[in-house]
């Protein structure tokens, strides 16, 4: 007698394909669909309660897509979305799909999903604060991504972006758009971003600065147009801490410094490098230490290795004035815990020393 041999790739190609191991579940033994929240009673897919989600089948109803907010669940021939926040069954997105094309294009944790059905896109949009389903039809013999902001086929230039989902540029001839980066892209004089035109954009000056833009006349912090900045003073004092000047203006983590003196304004080079100053002031951050004036007020002393420093009789951590300091005893601790002879400091928090250990401040320090 010849023994007969499986052939283990068609085994597991079957497999795969469909929940083999779910052969054995009836209504009184139910079977964990796996990577769902559904289970099978034999013929049906069936909720943790015992609700049924009808006409899906069990044997090849498999998760194709997750992320925080969602899961979408195919038997390749209907198509479901189930918002992870809501207590009701899957919302059907479309069926009597066999034959057709079911294909997550694009969508991770950090990615809106754009599921594609043969000719039409879904995807999630906002409306009045509220997720809701979106669509559209392209051609996808032709579809094709320029950057995370833009597609294009051989009829339309698509925009996308968390709001709208996919949608239509109007005026713009897809076979003139060139990418630029991932945000923004250029079709003749015109440059666009993920909602459409940036205005007053020249595209033929138009260029990139670190995560700055600049054309002849304007400069934008991302897609955000700096009012009143000029471009050809424009300078980046530091990348990391977004500190950038012109001629006349200092802006510094998306906020313009009005009192800064632009043309005296250098970074110091100090521990993880916040501050900053100008001929007269010092910044962490965007904040301003007070009450200082330079060099009338003294010298500027910032003790090692930490977020303390020392003007005349004041001490400050990070932005924070240290309220009744003893700086002749004055000690740093930690980055920013320092102690003098009647109390300890942490940021803008004081504690004399017997609350200082009764609260265990270091047990649940942390800094960086």
């Amino acid at each position: 007698m010849t023994k007969k041999w499986i052939d283990s790739k068609l085994w597991n190609q079957t497999k795969r394909q469909y929940n083999i191991y779910l052969r054995n579940a009836t209504p009184d033994n139910r079977i964990h669909i796996k990577n769902t929240d559904f289970f099978s009673n034999g013929t049906q897919v069936v909720s943790w309660e015992n609700e049924v989600l009808p006409n899906a089948n069990p044997f090849t109803f498999k998760r194709i897509f997750t992320d925080s907010l969602n899961n979408i669940y195919s038997d390749n021939n209907s198509v479901w979305l189930h918002p992870k926040l809501s207590l009701n069954m899957p919302i059907l997105i479309d069926t009597n799909l066999l034959g057709k094309t079911i294909r997550l294009l694009e969508g991770d944790y950090d990615t809106d999903f754009i599921l594609q059905i043969d000719n039409t896109l879904w995807f999630s949009v906002i409306e009045n604060r509220q997720f809701k389903l979106g669509s559209i039809t392209v051609d996808m013999a032709t579809f094709q991504k320029i950057n995370d902001s833009h597609y294009i086929d051989k009829n339309t230039f698509y925009g996308s972006n968390h709001q709208q989902g996919v949608f239509k540029i109007e005026g713009v001839d897809p076979r003139t758009v060139t990418k630029f980066d991932n945000i923004f892209s250029i079709s003749g004089n015109q440059v666009f971003y993920y909602n459409g035109v940036l205005e007053h954009a020249d595209a033929a000056t138009f260029r990139q600065q670190e995560n700055y833009y600049l054309d002849k006349k304007h400069v934008w912090e991302g897609t955000k147009l700096l009012e009143g900045f000029d471009p050809h003073s424009f300078e980046i004092v530091d990348w990391r801490l977004g500190l950038v000047k012109d001629a006349n203006n200092v802006r510094i983590c998306w906020k313009n410094i009005e009192n800064a003196d632009a043309s005296t304004v250098e970074l110091i080079d100090v521990y993880h490098g916040a501050y900053w100053r100008d001929k007269q002031h010092i910044w962490y951050f965007n904040q301003q230490l007070q009450p200082l004036t330079l060099p009338d007020d003294g010298e500027l002393y910032f003790y090692p290795k930490s977020n303390f420093c020392r003007v005349g009789q004041n001490i400050w951590c990070q932005a924070h004035l240290l309220e009744g300091v003893d700086v002749e005893t004055f000690t740093v601790i930690k980055p920013t815990i320092g102690r003098d002879k009647n109390y300890y400091y942490y940021e803008e928090h004081r504690y004399t020393h017997q609350e200082y250990a009764e609260k265990d401040v270091e047990r649940y320090y942390t800094f960086g």
